[in-house]
């Protein structure tokens, strides 16, 4: 049942028109109940916040009356909104006055990487979409998190603006804005869409005269099939950000693209603008070249942590900063970032590079040398437009695959490493190697996978055996790259046995612990009756754990595995006497155990056949990068005076290294301690310029303003140690 609405009117001066203004809340630690949602305030009744994005829309009229505002509050760490708004809750009709308006208060605005602990609309295994548009022809969406989890072979889309059941004649403005949206995608999945547009049906065709506007500005779209997709020419999409989506953008010749920045997935051979663009889409920019071609630029960005999901620009890069057009829109609206930053000379993709960091602090106003004398005043640092480093990272890189074969030999056969899809084609120091080898066969074999200097690349499980009338042999063995790198490795006796088709892949990663490279026990499965590969169970201990999968089969016919919901999917195959097949690939580990899924295809499947898997899981190297920037964080604040007892030469036990705390991902908070010896004779003016070793932007900042100490205690460093303020 729908609800009736309290507002507030809000009268404008004398000579002006009169609108009403409602907001209704949403917090997820509210819960279900007969709440009419005009407070922040949680509970089930009364004026309590809605418990779900889902039940605040429910609410609402079928026809607006006045512009209404829903306003997510969560405190932090609240549980996730798991409930979908997908078509039939999105029934109600607006007008330009008298609009819908979803977004969040500033402690729940959307954060890139994604963070948790604000407001996150995550929807599962849905079947139309998370937040799907169905009619209201006057909506924001604005500042949201969302996640689209999918498994099945359905597809669905995270977030929809326009829709073919919104009433043209009454002049579309829908603005989807400041959003960030990600897809994490399992098994073989359809056509799953990030940011999705469509136009009306009672347009008749896409290209019709658009009816009004979407707006597609400042968003980041990462991890879905398709980033983000527009049909009809009413469409403006600007300054988004779209990595490691399969088709980072799409269109049928219809909209307008500009400032857009396009970066493919490390595994995909996909396309950063598919379909056919005109000469309204300028100043784009892929890292494929495939780019609308006019003032449009092949180049790949530097961002602060592609591991992390930190999509921000770094301070050297040269292919999205300053590169944009002014106003791509023509509407005048969004003269801001994706936070809210002013964007002076336009930057290509969400975020508009401009790093500053504010001083606060109780030692920013009236300090005294006996302040410092006593200790426990405070510096905060509170950046924007960059993020502090982590307290720890642990990240892995994927450098490059590749897979071949060869027919039945006794010989050895040596490999030259030529990786792709990856960012380099060989391997560098440190890198880890990892090797998988099958034959078909009728015998067991062992099978031996070295360097050329005949050392053996280390085994990974269990060298496996499938006993059918095609067997499957099966080794998966792994090596840390030396100080100086080998650039080849091989098969020892080759597949064995001259009859015996051999096939193989590599996978190499960089960021693996060096001493524990793996992170649990490495699971392994077999079986016969078919070729299709069934890989264990696995649960990683680590975050930023990297599960890999390799899957082999044997039988009397050749064939391709299909394993799509593998990053970097290799697939191979040869035939011989007993042919085999094989497939590896890696998934990113979330949590709890990871059940990879049969493989698909691969030939003609007979009850004659074997197979083979292993399941492993890399362990990431971590690294610790604020903690060991907070000793240039300190002595990073410099005095303009050099007295023989003043700042610089007592600041090591002023600020001593432990007192340097990262409070947040924009705020690191600096605490005084006790320095009897301090003395000075007259005023010092302290300047804090923060390394760049501490910023995600690599860029060194001075923190403004500065503060100054005063003169009080003479020479005898005792006189007013009883009289500091507000010790």
């Amino acid at each position: 049942m729908r609800r009736a609405l309290l507002f507030l009117v809000v009268a404008l001066a004398t000579a002006a028109p009169v609108w009403a203004t409602t907001t209704i809340y949403v917090r997820t630690d509210s819960s279900a109940g007969t709440q009419n949602g005009s407070t922040c305030t949680a509970g089930n009744s009364g004026n309590a916040a809605y418990q779900s994005l889902k039940a605040a829309v429910d609410s609402l009229p079928s026809t607006l009356t006045d512009a209404t505002i829903i306003e997510i509050c969560n405190p932090a760490g609240a549980p996730e909104d798991t409930t979908s708004i997908a078509s039939t809750p999105w029934d109600m009709h607006t007008s330009a006055t008298n609009y819908l308006w979803v977004r969040t208060d500033a402690n729940n605005r959307a954060k890139v990487p994604i963070d948790t602990s604000r407001y996150v609309l995550h929807c599962t295994d849905v079947a139309t979409g998370c937040l799907y548009n169905n009619i209201p022809e006057h909506l924001r969406i604005d500042g949201l998190q969302i996640i689209l989890t999918e498994s099945t072979a359905i597809g669905a889309v995270a977030l929809k603006g326009s829709n073919a059941n919104e009433d043209s004649a009454n002049s579309i403005d829908v603005r989807l804005i400041n959003n960030v949206v990600k897809c994490e995608i399992y098994g073989t999945v359809a056509s799953t869409i990030g940011i999705e547009s469509r136009y009306p049906s009672t347009m008749g065709t896409p290209t019709s005269t658009a009816p009004g506007v979407t707006y597609v500005v400042n968003n980041f779209v990462s991890g879905c099939r398709t980033g983000i997709d527009g049909d009809w020419d009413g469409m403006k999409i600007a300054n988004n950000t779209a990595v490691g989506n399969e088709f980072n953008f799409s269109t049928t010749n219809t909209g307008s693209y500009k400032n857009n920045l396009s970066v493919l997935p490390w595994w995909s051979n996909g396309i950063g603008f598919v379909g056919t663009y005109g000469a309204d889409d300028t100043f784009n920019a892929s890292d494929d070249g495939s780019q609308p071609t006019t003032n449009g630029t092949t180049c790949t960005p530097t961002f602060a942590d592609v591991a992390r999901g930190d999509y921000h620009l770094e301070s050297g890069d040269t292919c999205a900063k300053d590169a944009g057009t002014s106003d791509p829109t023509g509407s005048g609206l969004f003269g801001t970032d994706f936070e809210s930053g002013t964007r002076s000379t336009w930057d290509r993709g969400a975020d508009e590079y401009a790093v500053s960091i504010a001083t606060a602090g109780t030692a920013t106003a009236s300090i005294t040398e006996a302040n410092v004398v006593s200790g426990g005043k405070t510096l905060t640092f509170t950046t924007t437009g960059a993020y502090w480093e982590p307290t720890s990272r642990g990240a892995i890189q994927y450098v490059g695959g590749q897979k071949g074969q060869f027919a039945g030999t006794t010989s050895n056969t040596t490999i030259t490493f030529n990786l792709t899809n990856g960012i380099a084609s060989t391997p560098a120091a440190d890198d880890l190697v990892v090797v998988s080898f099958c034959t078909g066969s009728t015998v067991d074999q062992t099978l031996d996978i070295e360097t050329t200097g005949a050392v053996d690349y280390t085994l990974i499980g269990s060298e496996l055996y499938a006993n059918d009338t095609f067997d499957t042999n099966m080794r998966v063995a792994y090596r840390k790259m030396p100080g100086t790198p080998e650039t080849q490795f091989r098969f020892a006796g080759g597949s064995l046995n001259a009859a015996d088709a051999a096939v193989w892949t590599v996978q190499v990663y960089r960021g693996v612990d060096t001493t524990t490279p793996m992170d649990v026990t490495a699971t392994t499965a077999t079986g016969i009756d078919t070729r299709l590969a069934n890989p264990a169970s696995i649960t990683p201990s680590t975050a930023g754990a990297l599960i890999g999968i390799s899957g082999c089969g044997a039988g009397s016919t050749g064939g391709n595995y299909d394993t799509t919901y593998l990053g970097d999917r290799q697939t191979t195959t040869q035939v011989d006497t007993n042919d085999a097949l094989i497939a590896s690939g890696w998934h990113l580990w979330k949590s709890g155990a990871y059940d990879g899924a049969v493989f698909t295809n691969g030939g003609t499947d007979t009850t004659s056949d074997s197979w083979a898997a292993v399941t492993y899981a890399l362990r990431p190297a971590v690294t610790t990068p604020f903690t060991d920037a907070r000793a240039a964080i300190a002595s990073g604040c410099d005095s303009a005076q050099s007295e023989g007892t003043g700042w610089d030469a007592r600041r090591s036990t002023i600020l001593p290294t432990a007192n340097v705390v990262r409070t947040s991902d924009t705020v690191a908070t600096l605490t005084f301690a006790a320095d009897a010896t301090y003395n000075i004779t007259a005023q010092e003016t302290v300047t804090c310029t923060v390394p760049a070793a501490a910023l995600d932007t690599n860029a060194a900042i001075a923190s403004s303003p500065t503060f100054t100490i005063d003169a009080t205690m003479g020479t005898s460093g005792l006189g007013l140690l009883t009289v500091g303020v507000g010790e």
